[in-house]
């Protein structure tokens, strides 16, 4: 029986930390001892914590050297985070790991892996959660965007801001930059050079979303290496803005939501183009009701099957069934 578990974060700069704190949080809700180690601490906390079991949470910046650290009682698990954008590298570093967990379930058919499984993110009450509220007047937004303006997002993102204007919708988009992203692509874009100067914390992402009658989700399809591949499966901001109880509006042509998860299929905004975007919200707003109640039912469903603890009970299962 396990006890001493390790969860180690492999980036040297991690911009989610909140997905390893929360994953650190679920766990300390079981009875097992838990701990969480840094690149440069590894070492040290297998030889002073000896865990039965380490995660290995991230997964790109791991190096193969880990191999020597291992020990005969003490099972390794690789849970990627950045597939399908940084397959390639995981699929190398996947032969070091006795069990491999990708948040992509179209990657999960790409490792040569034994024991390779489908486990997404989820999200965290303790970072997201808000009550919806149901009163348009406390609302400051009618659509809120918090991300960032990748390639293929662009020109869909120029010509929403614009028709949100030409419409008179309220509206926010906040766009950091990154190292992928030049500066002078995003001052194409119709926002203020303040909103794409900084990111977000979670809980302040969280609280924006909720004084917003809709909040849009897009997934990415951007890799380092200049190879587009599309997310497969819903990432952890699904889960995370349905716990701040707003409304979510998603734009893919690669997930559909209702497919995913047909018992919501009723509560999700699923649409095509930045036209239908605005004719939803110009329709939600003469029918607010239509909205609250979607944003309660997504809600309540994240809360009663996606949170951490749900990952941590079924990544324990699967360790267990290797065990036995």
């Amino acid at each position: 029986m396990i006890n001493r578990i390790l969860i180690h974060n492999t980036k040297t700069t991690n911009n989610n930390y909140h997905l390893l704190h929360s994953l650190w949080q679920a766990f300390k809700e079981t009875s097992l001892q838990i701990q969480i180690s840094q690149p440069q601490t590894l070492q040290l906390f297998i030889k002073n914590f000896q865990p039965e079991l380490i995660i290995c949470f991230g997964g790109e910046q791991i190096s193969p050297t880990i191999e020597h650290l291992k020990l005969p009682n003490t099972k390794w698990i690789l849970w990627t985070t950045e597939d399908p954008f940084e397959i390639n590298f995981n699929k190398q570093i996947a032969k070091h790991f006795d069990i491999v967990l990708t948040s992509d379930k179209a990657s999960q058919n790409l490792y040569s892996h034994p024991h390779c499984y489908y486990l997404p993110f989820a999200a965290s009450k303790n970072w997201f959660y808000h009550p919806v509220i149901k009163q348009p007047s406390k609302l400051l937004y009618d659509l809120i965007f918090i991300g960032t303006a990748w390639p293929n997002r662009i020109s869909f993102l120029k010509e929403l801001i614009s028709l949100l204007k030409q419409n008179h919708l309220t509206s926010r988009f906040i766009l950091p930059t990154n190292s992928h992203i030049p500066q002078d692509t995003l001052s194409d874009i119709d926002i203020i050079k303040f909103e794409r100067d900084f990111r977000l914390a979670p809980t302040d992402l969280a609280n924006l979303q909720n004084h917003s009658l809709f909040a849009l989700t897009l997934f990415r399809d951007f890799s380092g290496d200049g190879n587009p591949r599309p997310q497969s499966s819903p990432t952890n901001r699904f889960y995370e803005t349905a716990l701040a109880g707003t409304g979510q509006i998603i734009v893919s042509n690669d997930i559909s939501i209702p497919e995913f998860y047909p018992e919501i299929k009723d509560h999700i905004f699923q649409l095509q183009n930045a036209h239908e975007i605005i004719d939803t919200i110009t329709y939600v707003k003469e029918n607010f009701e239509i909205r609250n109640c979607a944003a309660s039912s997504v809600q309540q469903f994240v809360i009663d099957n996606h949170s951490y603890l749900h990952r941590v009970r079924e990544l324990l299962k699967i360790v267990d069934s290797l065990n036995s």
